[in-house]
């Protein structure tokens, strides 16, 4: 039988340039954003294998029930690869609350979905994007501009603004977020972690990185190291926030100097 494992991260984390990059393995499935709500047609999505679930079968409508969906679906993605596939299920921070009874505290309690993940043993490769900065302006700017990914060899040179007050209260509540699920992680044994900031060179996918992960995956044959999608920022601030000076002096004031 084929064998599950997680990848979990924040949004604008380099997930969709690192599934690109191990999908190029011929053992290797991935499953971009699984429980995004977006993904609800798709056959590989959640929701819809939910629904046809629910369907055949309606009392697992009932709140007790949920994580027997979530069983369900992680076999049968396994019966359906057969082996050596390793299927890869990418799941953001924001997503493993949706088997959550509503009196758990979120980032408090820890997920049921984490806890089921924990319990089956199923690996979970984490990227962290420390600097929480850099996540929030790219989120700024991929919505203000419509362009959420691009490929190698594009330049995006959109300019945007930057709603300090907004900024301050993201990448406190970012850092707190990245903070709690490392700690939930930091006694799993079977967790890889990477730091998104050190996982290219010059766009490239660094050697080491890549070699770490495909021994986590347990692949004979290693993966090779190419992506098509590029970083839309260059770094350089100054020149794509037009409010960049505000920006430094709200970050001085609050704080958050160490994400300049």
């Amino acid at each position: 039988m084929s064998r599950t494992y997680v990848m979990l991260a924040k949004q604008r984390s380099g997930t969709r340039a690192f599934g690109h990059m191990i999908k190029q393995h011929p053992n290797v499935v991935y499953l971009s954003e699984v429980f995004h709500k977006n993904a609800q047609q798709g056959e590989f999505g959640f929701f819809n294998f939910a629904f046809e679930e629910v369907k055949r079968q309606p009392e697992l409508m009932y709140p007790d029930r949920k994580v027997e969906i979530l069983d369900r679906y992680l076999n049968y993605y396994q019966e359906k690869n057969p082996s050596p596939k390793r299927i890869v299920l990418d799941v953001k921070y924001n997503q493993t609350h949706h088997f959550d009874h509503y009196i758990q505290e979120r980032w408090v309690d820890m997920p049921i979905f984490l806890r089921r993940i924990m319990s089956l043993k199923i690996p979970v490769i984490h990227i962290c994007r420390r600097n929480c900065l850099a996540t929030y302006l790219s989120v700024e700017r991929a919505k203000q501009s419509g362009i959420w990914h691009t490929k190698a060899g594009e330049v995006q040179t959109d300019t945007f603004v930057v709603d300090t007050d907004d900024m301050v209260r993201e990448i406190n509540a970012r850092q707190q977020e990245m903070d709690v699920f490392s700690r939930w992680l930091s006694n799993y044994p079977h967790v890889l972690t990477l730091d998104y900031e050190k996982m290219y060179e010059d766009g490239v996918p660094e050697k080491g990185m890549v070699e770490q992960v495909s021994s986590f995956l347990e692949l004979k044959n290693p993966i090779v190291p190419e992506t098509d999608i590029s970083r839309q920022s260059t770094g350089a601030y100054e020149k794509e926030v037009e409010n960049w000076e505000e920006v430094k002096s709200a970050l001085i004031e609050n704080g958050l100097a160490k994400f300049l």
